[in-house]
């Protein structure tokens, strides 16, 4: 029994993983597409928001703004609230290995 609860937490965790790393490279993709550069999500979110607090960044029809080049914000919006919860997701799961495989 204990093996078999073993193996489904690591199979949840093994899919959260790839469903983060794919949602990494989108905000990647993102922060190269309003930067200029591929910043890692925590080094974006905490660009994003001293920006704004400076003004550099301003909305336009929906986008998030630096000069020219602009992202979507509400697929922004949703993909860092994405992040943060399986962040979270992750978290848990691996409380969930640790409690179920050991052996």
């Amino acid at each position: 029994m204990v093996k078999e609860e073993c193996e489904k937490v690591f199979e949840e965790l093994r899919d959260l993983l790839v469903r983060l790393d794919l949602l990494r490279m989108d905000l990647l993709e993102m922060s190269e597409k309003l930067y200029g550069t591929a910043l890692r999500p925590h080094e974006f979110m905490e660009r994003v928001y001293r920006d704004m607090a400076r003004g550099l960044l301003e909305v336009r029809d929906n986008n998030l703004c630096l000069g020219r080049r602009c992202i979507s914000l509400p697929e922004l919006i949703d993909k860092l609230r994405d992040y943060r919860k399986l962040l979270a997701e992750r978290r848990k799961s691996l409380f969930n290995l640790i409690e179920r495989c050991r052996g």
